[in-house]
């Protein structure tokens, strides 16, 4: 992480200078190894441009590599994790079984807080120096994400709610016009192309599978699932109606969404929002702070307000890991994900348990049998 001085900037310029496109003061670094992300405007040709930085005799910074890209966003479709130093180890094994089994491959976005990001860095330099992986993940702070989102976090938020934040205002960043959420304690086990499984037409496929609302509410009430509305645990049913009924009587057939993987339209997700907002309802933050499952958010806001972009696909794209039964059965036997899966997901305890790296090497050495 460079320290600037209040003076150190990025510009660019074109028609040899003459023109200064865009200006950029090095206050607040997007991430690890990166000076600055913006994005600009012109109104009229430009055939070359210019990166030019700015800095005082204080102030110490290379730059390695820029890149300008034409269009709204950065990338058509992206990988997004947000993850903290204490779910390390799950991380970097996420991300190497993405170098292991992603197909043409999109970027990837690791989102942690800044005083995780120097031990990300260094944890995934070593991966790459050893040839665990081939290339680098893009390390980006939650304090930017957050900032460059115009979101304020609460005093009374947790983390948990601070990543269900993150994967919504992710959208208005601008670096990807689509994207798939990763939870840590995951990995992949087989060939996964994103484009080919999530995009049809254009347009990113919903996460979601459609159930009767009656036979879930039951299911749900013979398990016991509970889930948080405006402070207070209820079932899990009724939590996920009562966010159907702000888009619609809620009809007898309903989708329902799986918030460990979730596959978001940015431009959706800055519709929800100003929908939010129109309502009174604090953006972002205000839908977390009511219930905080986005993607039960973003999902039924797609389905009922956004019917033309609304593309449902199965969303078990990975095998659960939880119980203890799970957890026997995946140590002691040859557990493979099902058909259409490419991967396994541990949700607690099993994630609290397992430790990534012997999860992660049982799966390969399955693998490497069954050739």
């Amino acid at each position: 992480m460079a320290d600037f001085s209040k003076d150190d900037y990025v510009e660019i310029t074109s028609d040899n200078s003459n023109n200064i496109l865009h200006k950029e003061y090095l206050k607040d670094q997007p991430g690890e190894n990166i000076l600055a992300i913006f994005s600009f405007k012109s109104y009229f040709y430009i055939s070359k441009v210019e990166c030019r930085l700015h800095l005082g005799k204080s102030s110490a910074a290379k730059i390695f590599r820029y890149q300008i890209i034409q269009g709204e966003y950065a990338n058509r479709l992206s990988i997004v994790n947000k993850s903290y130093a204490k779910d390390m180890q799950w991380t970097k094994i996420l991300f190497r079984s993405y170098c292991l089994f992603g197909e043409n491959k999109k970027p990837f976005f690791i989102v942690c807080p800044k005083r995780d990001g120097e031990t990300f860095l260094r944890e995934f330099k070593n991966l790459l120096s050893s040839s665990l992986i081939d290339t680098m993940p893009v390390i980006l702070y939650e304090e930017w994400v957050l900032q460059r989102a115009n979101i304020i976090i609460p005093d009374d938020f947790n983390g948990w709610q601070i990543q269900q934040v993150i994967k919504l205002c992710f959208s208005k960043l601008m670096l990807s016009e689509s994207y798939f959420t990763c939870d840590s304690a995951q990995f992949f086990t087989s060939k996964f192309d994103a484009e080919k499984v999530l995009i049809r037409n254009r347009q990113i496929r919903t996460t979601a599978v459609q159930e009767n609302r009656e036979d879930k509410n039951l299911t749900y009430q013979k398990t016991q699932e509970k889930c948080w509305f405006n402070g207070e645990l209820k079932s899990a049913g009724e939590v996920f109606d009562n966010i159907d009924s702000f888009f619609v009587n809620p009809p007898t057939q309903k989708y329902h969404y799986i918030g460990c993987n979730g596959s978001f339209d940015s431009s959706i997700c800055i519709s929800l929002e100003d929908w939010s907002m129109k309502q009174g309802m604090e953006g972002i933050v205000g839908l977390i702070r009511m219930a905080p499952y986005e993607f039960a958010w973003y999902g039924s806001f797609v389905t009922y307000m956004k019917t033309e972009s609304f593309y449902p696909i199965h969303p078990d794209f990975f095998s659960s890991i939880s119980s203890a039964d799970d957890i026997k059965n995946y140590i002691s036997s040859d557990v493979f994900v099902g058909e259409g899966k490419f991967g396994f997901l541990f949700q607690p305890p099993a994630s609290d348990v397992l430790n990534a790296e012997n999860s992660f090497q049982i799966a390969l050495e399955r693998i490497v049998k069954s050739i």
